[in-house]
């Protein structure tokens, strides 16, 4: 399509660069720059309003309530003074429901399609609760002409909730661009081994998980070079609990990296590892899957939609110590293995999560 008149013309709530602080980019932020990056855009017109947050974690929610109303009047000013087909939303959790359910909210008032996508983890959390933003979530799944799921998890979970018809839901994975993983070899099985490690210090992001899993293992793995890269409010505990366990020549931490060092780890990783306590489905472990890397992940979110097969990478409970360090040791000691699980879980993204297979999906999902 050559005429911009030509192209839908979608109103796009989403994260997108520009206001965050160090270590605040997201997977909904690279989820947006990678879509709109995309052929989508030949086809569409796009009208963004920037959702993003400045820090991870979130501020506290007396910072955030200002900046959300501003949003929602700018959103409800482009519905009256611009030209808008269809609306996309992608959504968090927790206060942000309530956000961009006040945005759905408006588009259906003035007879827009509204295609609502969730992608956070903690989502099932907010409808656990049954509280407040248990009722707001279910209004807002109930409102919207499309729920945009991230696996065929999501959407059971989404359906039981709501009951509404199978219709008013589209199974899309999450997407990512391979093209800049594509170029990394197979990686050396010298020693040490190299485990790495992408994501936030948090808690429920499992490193103490990952560092019990090593001293639980410290014999069989003494060789094994865990690389941590991020920042989080757990950091300081966390190189605690490493020199505590007196695993200092295991681990490194390194911080925040940019993309060109993400890349350079995944490069030289033998093992990647994801051990979250909750998920909606990562960028991180998409990345390593594409990269070709043996990957390890707990079953939460839309891991299991990932790595579905033992074939594609090992599976473990979450908060399970025990059994994460058994994993590792198996693909640590399997160098056979560990090519064998990375070549299949890299034509495994290549399939069915590369945004050149989804794009064409989302718009049909999108447009009208």
């Amino acid at each position: 399509m050559d005429s911009a008149a030509a192209k839908a013309h979608v109103l796009f709530v989403s994260a997108f660069p520009g206001v965050q602080k160090a270590g605040a980019t997201g997977g909904q932020l690279y989820a947006t720059t990678t879509l709109m990056a995309s052929p989508i855009s030949d086809r569409i017109a796009w009208i963004p309003l920037n959702t993003a947050l400045e820090t991870l974690p979130p501020p506290p929610a007396y910072r955030r309530a200002l900046p959300a109303l501003r949003r929602v009047v700018t959103f409800w000013g482009y519905l009256l003074t611009r030209k808008v087909d269809a609306i996309l939303i992608f959504a968090s959790s927790g206060s942000s429901t309530l956000e961009k359910g006040l945005m759905a909210w408006l588009g259906k008032l003035h007879g827009k399609r509204v295609t609502y996508c969730p992608r956070s983890g903690f989502i099932l959390n907010d409808l656990e609760r049954n509280g407040w933003l248990a009722r707001i979530t279910r209004a807002v799944l109930r409102r919207v002409d499309v729920v945009l799921c991230q696996s065929e998890r999501w959407k059971t979970v989404f359906q039981r909730e709501t009951g509404l018809p199978d219709p008013r839901f589209v199974v899309i994975q999450n997407w990512i661009d391979s093209t800049p993983y594509l170029g990394c070899e197979p990686p050396s099985s010298a020693d040490p081994l190299v485990v790495l490690y992408l994501g936030w210090l948090e808690t429920y992001k499992g490193i103490f998980d990952l560092i019990d899993a090593v001293a639980g293992r410290r014999d069989v793995l003494r060789n094994v070079r865990v690389v941590v890269c991020g920042g989080g409010s757990q950091l300081a505990l966390a190189q605690q609990r490493v020199s505590e366990l007196k695993l200092n020549d295991c681990f490194e931490f390194h911080g925040w990296v940019d993309s060109a060092t993400k890349l350079n780890w995944l490069k030289r990783a033998n093992i990647f590892v994801l051990p979250s306590h909750f998920e909606g489905m990562p960028n991180a472990l998409m990345e390593a899957m594409a990269a070709g890397r043996a990957c390890i992940a707990t079953a939460v979110g839309g891991v299991p939609d990932l790595l579905c097969e033992p074939s594609l990478g090992r599976v473990v409970p979450p908060k399970d110590p025990l059994a994460l360090g058994a994993a590792l040791t198996e693909l640590a000691g399997d160098a056979g293995l560990r090519n064998s699980l990375g070549a299949n879980a890299r034509a495994r993204i290549l399939a069915n999560n590369d945004i050149s297979k989804t794009y064409l999906r989302v718009y049909r999902a999108v447009v009208p």
